[in-house]
């Protein structure tokens, strides 16, 4: 038996589902991100990547760290077809000078506008 329901869609409910799903699809990212051990931890709590909508914010205590986060969003980004673009992201570092380490060719900075 097929049971088929008719709903109209109203163009708020489509924007809302989208939000939802992209939460749902960028949660498989942040899992990745936490799981890999890498990044910034305090005690046991995770907090090495922070979002709003689809900016991310990777927070490491090292570039070593912080290469290994980049790498796995770009594995990420390859697997669903989802460009990062470096012409729009930053490295900065905080209580020190910018190290001389290239990162995926983003640029050190010594403040960034975060939205």
């Amino acid at each position: 038996m097929v049971v088929v329901t008719r709903y109209r869609v109203e163009s708020a409910n489509v924007e809302s589902c989208l939000h939802i799903l992209f939460a749902l699809y960028i949660d498989d990212l942040i899992d990745s991100l936490r799981l890999s051990g890498y990044g910034l931890y305090i005690s046991q709590l995770f907090i090495g990547c922070l979002h709003y909508a689809d900016d991310i914010v990777l927070l490491s205590p090292s570039c070593f760290g912080l290469r290994h986060l980049v790498s796995i969003c770009e594995h990420f980004g390859s697997y669903w077809d989802i460009k990062f673009s470096p012409l729009k992201s930053q490295l900065m570092t905080f209580g020190g000078s910018n190290p001389n380490v290239n990162i995926y060719m983003i640029p050190w900075v010594n403040k960034v506008k975060y939205m």
